[in-house]
Parts: structure tokens; C-alpha cells; sequence
């Protein structure tokens, strides 16, 4: 890039932005003018990092950009002012937003319901078939009425309340099915219909009335508003829009829970209410190998920050803009204050996210490792990182790579997204066209075979946080890759067994090609399209319950061709019934033999016997030993110590 020529272009813009930042006051269109101003200087200064990272001018921006956030936006209060903004600013606004769903929704069923009721009430066979001369005569004369009545106001109040949680879950958690939101709204149609029938049949309509408008409506409305709720999440897969479906779903229904991403970066500020909300937390979610903030999260430069918006970021921006805004995450810091990296620091960033917790035995590892940066200054094949993606890989966890901002000549990707290890994403334009930096395939760096970029994602324009806790629109393979990581990350949800090569092949697999047709070296196999990934991979299976693991005795003495045994117990809780399957990890069939019975168990059956015998290829000694139980979603182990000594030799006689 020219800079001069981006100066000279986009001068006027900076000072024209200086002289509003200096202004005290400002009337309703230079306020309006500021804030444009700001995001477009923001965009700026993307570019400028990004395509010629001059010292001077980032320093320049960067300055121009903080001062400007602070002329935009004012400080938020505390977590009590938070809850407050909630409910009179935060829920009515959602209410507003989807006043048209759940205003039909409303409509629509009353409607129908006065349909069903009139129906009912002229062909008396509709309940007749139903209930029983008594049922019916229960339900007219005590039941109706008991249901708002007998109970103190708080009672009820948690009974609706419990009913109105249940009818809500499900409509929500079904939404993206379309038909499961129609048949409970259908059904709740039909038991208000025929409930009134029946009770104006009886000459009981003014009782019916009576206790349905004051005590009912606040749950009708309930049902109401989270079935268009449903509605709009199964639209929002159906007709995205102008957005992937994968954002379009992520935005609708706050997928992504019970996944951890992680960033390797310059950090992420908690300015932002949304990163803050989202940050695991705890002593096992934060690394700065340099030791300069190792207290808590931080970023100087607002890279980062950007990144884990495009990933996490929710509705704070009062637009969505995060993939997966139900993830939690974590992050570790490669440049210090001064905004180098060392190899070692990296590094050893790398080896935090395997096991940030240093404890085998837990599993606070990451799902998805987010790397939106290049190593050295340009194009290239640099190994240096090559076994810090392997060992992520191996241990289960998907590393996805920004391709660089290189190109957009052939020949022009950056380590170590070239890897074969690396899921590489390119970014490309509002209409699906090459973004004009972003780097280009072929490369063959670490042995790689197949096309790079692995496929592409948004990277102009995109609504990103800062690390002042406003926003900004970035430019980049930088904000492209966060994409695919957040898009893992709805995948994973309800998935806790998918490995990141069936995760990738499900990504590449399902892309919107674009360019030349099949996988190419510009787009690789394509726009990632979330929604497509999700049906190849088959329905999320959400885990009910869970179930603790207990092993009794813990410490088995075995000597070679005896077997030693211990009892295993599943202790279910939450309503956890997923059979549960048993397995043994620590020995190879040259040392021993094991068995469980049984090897499956469930309701009815909870406990198992697990019997080792030694071999003579088992080495005396202590071995640790891992028993895993395996279902329902739900993957839990617990420690055997095996040890194993000699049979003592007869004395000589």
C-alpha cells in the first residue's frame, strides 16, 4: 500500500475529527458527524496496522481513536445500575424489537382459540370424547377455579412461574426445529379453547373470564412472547438475511454454551461489558508470559479485544455482532507493553492453553484457540510454531488460523496459518469477493497438501469492541478468522466428542463456494456457512443431568496371572438416564486383561465390577490408571492405582 497516497486521501477526515474531539460541546449533527468520524478513523487505522505498519502514524491514531471513544461514549455504572438498565432499557427494548413476532403470535393464537372454543362449544363431542361425565363436571364446577384460587398469591405466583420457565424452554430450545414452537403453541391453543367451551357451556363464562384476564393473561403472554421468540430463531435459520446463517442463528438464539474459546494475542480488555460478562474468570483463564499484567486481562492495543468480539461479542453494540455470544473465554498475551513477541513467549502461550490450570486430572483446556496473527513481518513458511499446533491438535483442540494480510498475489500466506495443522481463513467483502490484502494459496509450509486458505469468512467492515469498551469497524484476515472460531464454537455446543478434524471436514465440507468452482487457492472450499455445518454434523444432543464416577477400593495389589477387582459406582443426578458406557485407559493388551461387568450401565443398573489381571509384560511398580464413563453428553473418569509385585519364590529346601 501507498502510504503517503492513504494519507494524503484520508488526511482532511483526521483533522476534521481533531477539531470535534477538542470541542467541549456539540450540536445535534456534529455529534452525529464525531461519531462517524470515529468509526471511520477506527477502520484507518486497521488498515495502517495492518498493510504498513508505519510506528509513527499507528501512535498518531491510535491517540486520535482513544480520545475520540471518550468524546463518544460515557462510563457505565456498576453491576446494581446494570440490572436496573435491564429491566426498564435492555428487556423492554427486546420486547420492542420483536414487538411484531410476538404481537402476531399473541393475535394469531387468541384468534384461534376463540375459534377452537366456538367449534368446541357447538359440537360438545369434542370434550365429550375427551373426558369422562365426571372429569367434566370436575374440571367445570372446582378444578378451574381451585387452579387460581387455592393456593396464597406467592404460591401461585412460583406455580406460574415454573410452568411459564418449562413452556419457555422448550419453545426456545426447539426454535430452530420451526414445528416443536408450533405444536406447543397449537396445544396451548386447544386447552384455552376447549377450556372455554366448556365452562361457557356450563354457564360459567363470566367465572371463566373472570380469573383468565387477571390471573391468565400474564402467562398467555408468557407463552406468547417465547414462542415468537421460537418463531424468530427457526426464521433466523430459515431467511438469514444478509448474514451466513450461522451469524443470523448465533444472534437469535445465543448458542455456544458450554464451549471455552481462548485467543493467543495482545490480550482483551474488560472494558467492555460484554467480554467482561463472558471472561471465564478464576486463576486458570489469564497468561501474560511477560509478567507485566499478570493480575487480569488487559490489551494495549485493542487487537484482541477486536478478535474476541467477532467471537463472544453479544448485543451490547445495541447490534449483535458475535458468533458465539454463549461462550465463555480465555486468553493469553504475545506482546508485551512495547507490542513485540518473542518466540519464547509464544511459546509458552501455547503450553498455558493446553493445561492453564497446570492439573491433569481437570479439564480446563480450551475447545477452540483463536491465532489472528503471522509470524515475522511478511509471506512466508516459518516452522517455528509447527509442534505447538500439533500438540493443540492432538489434545483435541482446533487451532484456526488468520491466512495473513499479504496478498492478494498467489504464493502469499503466512506461518502459521499455512500449516497443516491450522484451519486457515481468508476474509473476504460484503459481496463475497476477495478482501484486497488477503493472502493467497498455494503453499506447501509443514507438508501441507491441501488449499489454502481452508475456506473464508467476513473481514471488511465488521463491528468489532476496542479496549475502551466501545466499538469500531476492522478490516481484516484478523477479524475473519475469529468467525470460524466462533462458528466452532456453535458446532460444539452438545457436542463435547467432536474431534477437530471431524470439526474441520464439517466446516470445509459445507461451504458456499465461491470463485472457481470447487476448492481453490483464494477462497479454499468456501464461505463458511455455520447452519449447513450444523445439519451435516446431525441434532445437537443436549446432556440432562450429570452423573458422578466413584471407584471402591481406589488402590488394587496384583500380583502376575491374578486378577485384582474393584467396584464402580454412577451416582445420577438432575434426572440424568443416558446409558453410560465403561472403559479403562492405562494398560496395553501386552500387560493385562480387564473386563467391566457390566460394560454398559443405566436406570435400573448404576454399578459395575471392573477385574484387571496382570500379565507377565506388566512391570512391578505403581501404575495410575484412568476408569472413564461416557454418555448422555456427559464424560466424567476417576484414578485407579494399580500395584503390582512379585510372588515371592518358595525357600530352597
Amino acid at each position: 500500500m501507498d502510504l503517503d497516497a492513504y494519507v494524503a486521501a484520508h488526511q482532511a477526515q483526521w483533522n476534521r475529527l481533531e477539531t470535534l474531539v477538542a470541542q467541549r460541546r456539540h450540536t445535534g449533527a456534529e455529534a452525529d458527524e464525531l461519531l462517524d468520524l470515529y468509526q471511520r478513523v477506527s477502520t484507518h487505522l486497521s488498515v495502517v496496522r495492518s498493510a504498513s505498519p508505519d510506528p509513527a502514524l499507528v501512535a498518531h491514531l491510535s491517540s486520535l481513536v482513544a480520545r475520540a471513544r471518550f468524546a463518544t461514549a460515557r462510563r457505565r455504572g456498576g453491576s446494581w445500575r446494570t440490572v436496573l438498565t435491564f429491566f426498564t432499557a435492555t428487556f423492554p427494548a427486546g420486547l420492542y424489537r420483536l414487538r411484531w413476532w410476538w404481537v402476531s403470535t399473541a393475535l394469531a393464537n387468541v384468534a384461534l382459540a376463540f375459534v377452537v372454543g366456538w367449534y368446541a362449544y357447538l359440537h360438545p363431542r369434542v370434550w365429550t370424547s375427551l373426558m369422562t361425565p365426571q372429569q367434566i363436571h370436575q374440571f367445570v364446577d372446582t378444578d378451574f377455579e381451585s387452579y387460581y384460587s387455592e393456593c396464597a398469591h406467592l404460591d401461585f405466583t412460583g406455580l406460574v412461574w415454573t410452568n411459564n420457565a418449562w413452556v419457555a424452554a422448550q419453545v426456545i430450545a426447539m426454535g430452530i426445529f420451526g414445528l416443536p414452537v408450533l405444536f406447543v403453541l397449537a396445544n396451548n391453543v386447544v386447552n384455552v379453547g376447549v377450556a372455554g367451551a366448556l365452562m361457557a357451556y356450563h354457564d360459567r363464562t363470566a367465572l371463566f373470564f373472570g380469573l383468565i384476564l387477571p390471573h391468565g393473561l400474564l402467562e398467555l403472554t408468557a407463552v406468547f412472547v417465547a414462542g415468537a421468540v421460537g418463531l424468530r430463531i427457526f426464521w433466523a435459520w430459515l431467511s438469514p438475511g444478509p448474514l451466513p446463517r450461522g451469524r443470523s442463528l448465533a444472534h437469535e438464539a445465543r448458542t455456544g454454551t458450554g464451549v471455552v474459546v481462548a485467543s493467543l494475542d495482545s490480550g482483551v480488555g474488560l472494558a467492555n461489558p460484554d467480554l467482561a460478562a463472558s471472561y471465564r474468570g478464576g486463576t486458570n483463564s489469564w497468561f501474560d508470559p511477560y509478567g507485566q499484567h499478570a493480575a487480569g486481562p488487559v490489551d494495549l492495543t485493542g487487537h484482541g479485544s477486536a478478535v474476541m468480539g467477532v467471537m463472544v461479542g453479544d448485543v451490547d453494540a445495541q447490534s449483535p455482532y458475535g458468533m458465539a455470544p454463549g461462550a465463555r473465554w480465555i486468553a493469553a498475551r504475545i506482546y508485551d507493553d512495547a507490542g513485540n513477541a518473542t518466540l519464547s513467549a509464544i511459546h509458552q502461550a501455547f503450553q498455558w492453553v493446553l493445561d492453564p490450570d497446570h492439573d491433569p486430572t481437570t479439564d480446563d483446556a480450551p475447545d477452540v484457540v483463536n491465532l489472528s496473527w503471522a509470524l515475522g513481518t511478511g509471506a512466508g513458511c516459518d516452522l517455528s510454531v509447527q509442534p505447538d499446533l500439533a500438540a493443540l491438535r492432538a489434545a483435541g483442540i482446533l487451532p484456526v488460523a488468520a491466512a495473513g494480510n499479504f496478498g492478494p498475489a498467489a504464493g502469499s500466506s503466512a506461518s502459521p496459518a499455512n500449516y497443516p495443522e491450522a484451519l486457515s481463513v481468508g476474509a473476504v467483502t460484503a459481496t463475497n469477493t476477495q478482501w484486497m490484502f488477503s493472502s493467497s494459496g498455494p503453499s506447501t509450509c509443514g507438508g501441507r497438501s491441501r488449499v489454502f486458505p481452508d475456506l473464508v469468512a467476513p473481514g471488511v467492515n465488521v463491528l468489532a469492541t476496542d479496549q475502551y469498551g466501545s466499538y469500531s469497524y476492522v478490516d481484516g484476515t484478523s477479524v475473519a478468522a475469529p468467525h470460524v472460531s466462533g462458528a466452532a464454537a456453535l458446532l460444539l455446543q452438545g457436542r463435547p466428542t467432536l474431534t477437530p478434524d471431524a470439526l474441520a471436514a464439517a466446516l470445509t465440507s459445507t461451504a458456499q463456494d465461491l470463485g472457481t468452482a470447487g476448492p481453490d487457492d483464494v477462497f479454499g472450499a468456501g464461505l463458511v456457512d455455520v447452519a449447513a455445518a450444523d445439519a451435516t454434523l446431525g441434532t445437537v444432543v443436549v446432556p440432562v443431568g450429570d452423573f458422578r464416577l466413584r471407584a471402591d477400593p481406589s488402590r488394587l495389589l496384583v500380583v502376575p496371572w491374578r486378577t485384582a477387582g474393584t467396584r464402580l459406582r454412577i451416582i445420577p443426578s438432575g434426572g440424568f438416564t443416558a446409558t453410560t458406557t465403561l472403559t479403562l485407559e492405562g494398560l496395553a493388551p501386552t500387560e493385562a486383561r480387564w473386563w467391566f461387568t457390566p460394560e454398559q450401565v443405566g436406570p435400573g443398573r448404576w454399578a459395575s465390577s471392573l477385574r484387571i489381571q496382570a500379565l507377565s509384560g506388566l512391570a512391578p511398580g505403581q501404575h495410575r490408571l484412568t476408569v472413564r464413563a461416557t454418555g448422555g453428553g456427559r464424560d466424567h473418569t476417576v484414578a485407579v492405582t494399580l500395584l503390582v509385585v512379585r510372588a515371592p519364590r518358595a525357600p530352597l529346601r
